[in-house]
């Protein structure tokens, strides 16, 4: 899920919507927070990773769920959501979830487990000798801003220089078939996870970790 914007639906500015901030109205019939905003699906995308917001951030797919448009040759899905109820920590859920906002938003695995990760940028490791080049991505879990933190961005800072894995051992567990796929930050950690698709019908993902203490983040 890429190129994700604020979209502003004609029924926002009718009297039954009051607008909150930009982006967050308050449906005062239905009593409850709304926010819709356009994405291009990237490929093999369909009901994820919208499917693990939603389940995230404790919201729900109103009237435009999957309604895909064209404008400019370029094709966009228009995505409405909205909170159970006009609470308070309703209307902090849904302005978290409206940080998604100029991100990508991917599913990655990690350790056998489905997370919802946005893309930081790309980093670089050596590993075995060779040089390799993988994308970053911030773990966000239950209600976290997809804004990212100081300590991530001093992550990323050290992967862009890049980071030679061979001075950090502990790659006995990796098998030779095993390719690498991301570099995923999580807890102050950094996890680089590979993928072994030598088996089709079962995919193993697997892990090395770095804490924030092994590497020159000051």
């Amino acid at each position: 899920m890429k190129e994700i914007k604020e979209r502003h639906l004609v029924e926002f500015d009718t009297e039954k919507y009051q607008k909150i901030v930009d982006g967050i109205y308050l449906n005062k019939r239905a009593k409850n927070f709304c926010f819709a905003y356009e994405c291009i699906l990237e490929e093999g995308e369909n009901q994820y990773p919208l499917e693990d917001l939603l389940d995230n951030f404790y919201v729900n797919c109103v009237d435009y769920y999957g309604d895909e448009i064209e404008e400019d040759g370029v094709k966009k899905s228009i995505v409405e959501v909205e909170t159970l109820d006009d609470k308070k920590k309703s209307l902090l859920r849904i302005l978290a979830y409206s940080t998604i906002v100029g991100k990508t938003i991917n599913n990655v695995i990690l350790n056998g487990g489905v997370c919802v990760g946005s893309l930081l940028g790309n980093g670089k490791i050596i590993f075995e000798g060779k040089e390799y080049t993988l994308p970053v991505y911030v773990i966000r879990d239950g209600e976290e801003s997809f804004e990212a933190q100081q300590w991530e961005y001093h992550f990323l800072r050290n992967f862009s220089s890049i980071v030679d894995m061979d001075k950090h051992g502990g790659h006995s567990a990796i098998d030779a078939d095993d390719k690498l796929k991301n570099i995923l930050l999580m807890g102050r950690q950094a996890y680089i996870t590979f993928i072994n698709d030598s088996n089709k019908e079962s995919i193993k993902y697997k892990s090395i970790v770095l804490k924030e203490s092994e590497l020159d983040i000051k």
